[in-house]
């Protein structure tokens, strides 16, 4: 059936496609950074938002997806300002890698390397833990990253963990992974 103008308008935001809708896979939505005209804890407005098919929550995460500073492809040496999910996925992989090196050298339950046996964390574990680890971007955390007034999509207030905007929030990983206890 042919979507009414208004049905269309409302639909979209719900821009996610293949392969960012598999069930298992992690899907990555990009946040802004600082730079004087953008703002830490809003939602950049190419990232695409879900829900995916059978209305699951999609994306899982956001990371740092505007203004990152990368490597150009196209010189030896240089350095340049990018943005883009394609910025946000390989954080958030490095943030995975660190995640599983964690318990792989027995970090945990101690935060001392090999304070504890060596764990081979499967896939469910690793998302887990990343989904614990979000920091919610709207109003209803006011001292995270969106403020007192929380964070934007769009012009629009973000709303609360979890969501088809922001998923479980911002990866932030001193949530999940802990270092030795302060003997002060």
């Amino acid at each position: 059936p042919e979507l009414s103008d208004e049905e269309k308008e409302e639909s979209k935001p719900f821009s996610l496609g293949a392969p960012a809708t598999c069930k298992n896979c992690i899907t990555v939505g990009a946040s802004e950074n600082n730079d004087g005209n953008r703002a830490d804890g809003n939602v950049a407005v190419f990232s695409s938002i879900g829900p995916a098919r059978g209305n699951r929550l999609k994306p899982d995460l956001v990371a740092p997806g505007f203004f990152v500073r990368s490597a150009s492809s196209n010189t030896e040496c240089e350095v340049l300002n990018m943005a883009g999910t394609s910025m946000a996925t390989p954080i958030t992989a490095g943030d995975t890698a660190l995640l599983r090196q964690y318990f792989r050298e027995g970090y945990y339950p101690s935060g001392v390397k090999n304070g504890g046996p060596p764990i081979i964390p499967s896939g469910a574990f690793m998302k887990a833990m990343l989904i614990h680890s979000g920091v919610d971007f709207s109003a209803s955390n006011p001292t995270g990253p969106g403020g007192p007034t929380g964070g934007s999509y769009r012009n629009q207030p973000i709303t609360p963990t979890p969501s088809q905007i922001q998923g479980y929030g911002r990866v932030q990983l001193n949530r999940v992974l802990f270092g030795p206890a302060n003997s002060a």
